[in-house]
């Protein structure tokens, strides 16, 4: 049994020298998503605010006529997950509890509050956050 697991060991470790030793596929850090985290505060589930917003996003990628992957994280103002998110995005952003609009857009470095904002301010802050994410900030 000590003699399987040692051998278990050596296979595990000769694996991750050799995964060590090799260079990033180019397509795969370019095929990175870029993430978008979106906070509402509607509770009618049926009013579906995530399919709303991204309506938005696929209206603006084809007015602004850009490329971008990105991935979608979704939280309800009223849970915990979300209140968390919620309260991070204030103490980062520096924003009072006064200034806070629904829904709340962070792409990258950027706060958007509110539906008129997201609509307006969505391409520039894509772009900007895309070109920063795909020259390897990890975002």
């Amino acid at each position: 049994m000590r003699r399987a697991f040692c051998y278990f060991v050596l296979l595990l470790l000769s694996g991750i020298l050799v995964g060590c030793g090799q260079k990033p596929d180019e397509e795969a850090v370019t095929e990175q998503k870029m993430k978008l985290l979106f906070i509402h505060n509607n509770p009618c589930e049926a009013c579906d605010e995530e399919g709303r917003f991204r309506e938005i996003l696929d209206q603006v990628i084809q007015e602004e006529n850009i490329e971008i992957s990105c991935r979608v994280q979704t939280y309800y103002a009223y849970r915990e997950d979300g209140r968390k998110q919620a309260e991070q995005a204030m103490e980062y952003f520096e924003l009072e509890q006064s200034e806070i609009l629904y829904p709340i857009l962070i792409v990258g470095d950027d706060c958007l509050l509110g539906y008129d904002q997201i609509r307006q301010e969505l391409g520039r802050a894509g772009i900007s956050c895309c070109d920063h994410f795909l020259v390897g900030s990890g975002r």
